[in-house]
C-alpha cells in the first residue's frame, strides 16, 4: 500500500518530491492542484515523443467547494480517512444466518426489518474489532516476539496457567500502593500489558499482548450473556432470560447496539439447524432463532427546535432538570407517551409539555381525587372484592369480583 501520510495527517518523506513533506494534507489543496497541472503538462509533452503513448486529458478545477468531516468532540478538527492495520471478525461468513435470524424478529415499525436493518445486513462487511486506544477491553491476543505466531486467551485463569508467566507483580504492586483499586482492573491496561509467558513457538521467545483494545460496541453486544458472567458463571440466569422478550433503543442503534447484539449472538449460538454453534458444547448451545431478542421497538429521535438531533456539543436542548422544576416529570412523561408513535422523531416543544398539564394531568388528578374522596367515605376497598392476588388489573382479574359487570351490561 502506498501511504504518503503520517498518522498526524502530515505528508511523510514520500511527499518530499512534491514539496509537501511535513505539511497537513488539508492545507495542501493548492499545492496538489499545482503539482497535478505541472505533471499533466510534462506528461503531455513527453507523449509527443512516443507514438504509442497516450496520456489522458486531465481536467483540473481550481476550486471545488465541499464539506469536510469534523470531529464531533472538537468542531475545529477536520478528519481524514486513514488506513490502519486492524483485527477483524469475519462476520461476512455468517451473513445468511444473520439475515435468517433477523427474519424471525418482530420489529416495530415493521419496515426496519427489510429496510434500514435488513439492508445493513445485506451489505455486511467484516467487523473491524480493534481500536488503538487506552480505555477499553484489552484484545486478549498474545504474539510471539520471534515468530509472530499468535494465541488467544479465553480467560485470565488460562493466561496465568501458561508456562513462565511473568508480569503479574505490576498489578500486585499497584494494588498494594492503592488498596481501593477494584480487582477487575488487573485485566485492563496497563497491568495486563505487563503479563508475558514462554512462547510455545520458539525456544527462549516470549509471548506479549498486542496493544489494541476491543471496539466498545462489542462490549455492548455481549450484554445478553456478559451481564451474568456467562459462561464462567450465571448459567441459570442466562438460560432463564435468553433470548430477551423485548428491547428498545433509538433509530441510530440499528447499526450499533441492535447489530452488535444480533451479530455476536448469531456467531455464538447460531440456530438449531445451522453450523454456527455446537449442540454438544455446553458453553455454546445451538438456540432457535430469533435471538438475542424477540421483539424490538425502534424509537424515533428527539430533535431540537432547529429540527436537528439533540446534541451535547450543539447544546440545542433544555436541561431536563429545568423541565422537571418548571412543569414536573409527569408532564414530560406524558409528552413522550402521547405526542405520537414512539418510532416517530419528535421536535421538542416546551409549549406542548406546558399544555399537557391543564389538558390532561390536572383532569386526571381531579378524577382520581373525586374517586378517592367518595371511595373513602363509602369504605370501598376494590382489593377486597377480588379473590386471590390482584397485582395487575387485567380484565380476567377484574372479572373475578362478585360485583363485576361486563361492558355490554353497564
Amino acid at each position: 500500500m502506498f501511504n504518503p501520510v503520517n498518522p498526524d495527517g502530515t505528508f511523510n518523506e514520500l511527499g518530499a518530491g512534491w514539496g509537501m513533506q511535513g505539511k497537513l494534507v488539508t492545507d495542501c489543496n493548492k499545492d496538489i492542484i499545482r503539482w497535478l497541472k505541472e505533471t499533466a503538462r510534462l506528461s503531455a509533452e513527453e507523449s509527443k515523443d512516443h507514438e504509442n503513448l497516450s496520456i489522458p486529458e486531465i481536467s483540473i478545477q481550481d476550486q471545488y467547494v465541499h464539506d469536510y468531516p469534523f470531529c464531533w468532540r472538537a468542531e475545529e478538527d477536520r478528519l481524514i480517512q486513514y488506513p490502519r492495520r486492524s483485527w477483524f471478525i469475519r462476520t461476512t461468513q455468517f451473513k445468511d444466518q444473520m439475515l435468517a435470524n433477523n427474519q424471525r424478529i418482530n420489529w416495530l415499525p415493521e419496515h426496519i426489518k427489510e429496510g434500514r436493518f435488513g439492508n445493513f445486513l445485506e451489505t455486511n462487511v467484516d467487523w473491524a474489532l480493534s481500536r488503538e486506544r487506552y480505555w477499553g477491553t484489552p484484545l486478549p491476543i498474545w504474539v510471539c516476539d520471534k515468530t509472530g505466531e499468535k494465541e488467544a486467551m479465553a480467560s485470565y485463569d488460562e493466561l496465568l496457567a501458561k508456562p513462565g508467566v511473568a508480569g503479574t507483580d505490576v498489578w500486585e504492586k499497584a494494588k498494594k500502593a492503592n488498596p481501593d483499586l477494584v480487582e477487575d482492573l488487573k485485566v485492563h491496561k496497563p497491568y495486563i500489558d505487563a503479563v508475558t509467558y514462554d512462547s510455545p513457538f520458539a525456544d527462549g521467545a516470549r509471548m506479549q499482548r498486542v496493544t489494541e483494545v476491543i471496539d466498545c460496541w462489542y462490549d455492548s453486544g455481549a450484554m445478553p450473556f456478559a451481564q451474568w458472567g456467562y459462561p464462567h458463571q450465571g448459567r441459570e440466569q442466562f438460560h432463564a432470560q435468553f433470548p430477551a422478550d423485548f428491547i428498545s433503543e433509538a433509530l441510530d442503534q440499528t447499526r450499533g447496539w441492535f447489530y452488535s447484539q444480533l451479530a455476536i449472538s448469531t456467531l455464538l449460538f447460531g440456530d438449531t439447524g445451522s453450523t454456527g454453534a455446537d449442540s454438544t458444547d455446553a458453553d455454546r448451545p445451538a438456540i432457535d432463532f430469533p435471538h438475542p431478542f424477540r421483539n424490538c421497538i425502534v424509537l424515533g429521535l428527539m430533535l431540537g427546535n432547529d429540527g436537528t438531533k439533540m446534541s451535547k456539543s450543539k447544546r440545542n436542548y433544555l436541561d431536563p432538570d429545568e423541565i422537571f422544576n418548571r412543569y414536573g416529570a409527569d408532564a414530560l412523561r406524558w409528552y413522550f407517551f402521547a405526542n405520537q408513535a414512539p418510532w416517530s422523531s419528535i421536535v421538542y416543544s416546551e409549549r406542548s409539555i406546558k399544555e399537557s398539564i391543564p389538558e390532561f394531568l390536572l383532569r386526571l388528578w381531579n378524577v382520581y381525587s373525586f374517586f378517592v374522596i367518595y371511595a373513602n367515605i363509602d369504605g370501598f376497598d376494590p382489593a377486597a372484592q377480588i379473590d386471590g392476588p390482584a397485582d395487575q388489573l387485567t380484565s380476567d382479574v377484574l372479572a373475578r369480583a362478585a360485583t363485576y359487570r361486563p361492558v355490554a351490561e353497564r
